[in-house]
């Protein structure tokens, strides 16, 4: 490559405006709103990384192996009344911690902060944690360590030991 050219394939989203607008290949109505949509699996959108569901088990990947940014789940499909439990069940275990972080309504970022979730006693790859908000949360995170993960389940849990909201990925499709 000649020097300040930059090869190689672009994000799709630039594919599809360079082709629109440049190429005059006109995108269907369709094809644009699934651009604009992220691929989701029951709320749950990759951020950093991909993911995709294998026998039932919600598979986090990084292609890049960690070398750029914290790879994390988002949802901003929830509304918990705090404080609250999450708990994260694994396929396997991963290298470092696994943390949450949240939103909070009337918020337009993440400043709450962010939760270390501890393996539970007697509950091999199960970890949970305790968002301590006394308000509405609107948007959460599940943090990994590297991208490399199997999710079986998520939940958040009522500070009485209630579950609120369960994904399992049994029957999700991506």
């Amino acid at each position: 490559d000649r020097p300040g050219f930059i090869g190689g394939q672009m994000a799709e989203v630039w594919e599809k405006y360079f082709d629109h607008y440049l190429d005059g290949k006109k995108l269907t109505r369709e094809s644009v709103e699934k651009l604009a949509e992220p691929e989701n699996v029951d709320g749950w959108i990759a951020r950093n990384s991909v993911i995709k569901v294998e026998d039932g088990v919600l598979k986090l990947l990084d292609p890049d192996g960690g070398k750029r940014l914290t790879p994390f789940l988002a949802n901003n499909r929830v509304e918990f009344d705090g404080p609250f439990q999450v708990s994260v069940e694994l396929e396997k275990s991963i290298t470092g911690d696994l943390g949450v972080s949240w939103r909070e309504d009337g918020q337009k970022d993440f400043f709450s902060g962010k939760v270390t979730l501890a393996e539970e006693t007697g509950i091999p790859l199960r970890f949970k944690g305790t968002v301590p908000s006394t308000n509405k949360v609107i948007h959460l995170r599940v943090l990994f360590p590297n991208g490399n993960a199997g999710i079986k389940s998520i939940e958040v849990i009522s500070i009485d030991g209630k579950v609120v909201k369960r994904w399992g990925f049994q029957g999700s499709r991506k």
